[in-house]
This record gives structure tokens, sequence and C-alpha cells, in this order.
């Protein structure tokens, strides 16, 4: 009986482990999104140069990227989150 209930707690467990990694991960991606959206309402397409700065903007938080974003030209981007 102990080995079954060990085996429950641990199963649930790991499908909440499994849930918040889900949920974390759609955070990510949904962030991802609206940055590569704003740059390409700004900006046109997303070149390489772009694209290669997006990471850095993520690791920023909404309230610190979304005025950058804003506000930037694409020059002064590149310059802040390439150099």
């Amino acid at each position: 009986m102990a080995l079954s209930q060990a085996y429950l707690e641990w199963e649930q467990q790991t499908r909440r482990q499994g849930v918040e990694e889900g949920l974390e991960r759609g955070r990510r991606e949904e962030r991802q999104a609206m940055i590569v959206s704003l740059l390409e309402s700004r900006f046109g397409l997303i070149d390489a140069e772009l694209q290669a700065i997006v990471p850095a903007l993520m690791a920023l938080s909404t309230e610190e990227s979304v005025p950058l974003l804003m506000q930037r030209s694409r020059e002064e981007l590149l310059q802040q989150f390439l150099n």
C-alpha cells in the first residue's frame, strides 16, 4: 500500500510540474510573439538583425521592453542590444 501511495504522490507532483512548465513555456511564447509583433508593426518584416535582439528584449520586463519598442528607432535598438 505504501508503494501505491508513494507512486500516486509522485504522479501528482509530476503532473503539476508538467502543467507549470507548460504554462511557463506558453507565457514565454506569448511574450516572444508580442515582441515580434511590435517589431513588425514598427519596422516591417523582421530580418536577422532584429531577430537577434528578441532574446535580449525578452530578458527585460514588459514595463522596460514596450517603451523601448515603441520609442526607439531600429538603429537605436540594434545599437543598444547588439553592442
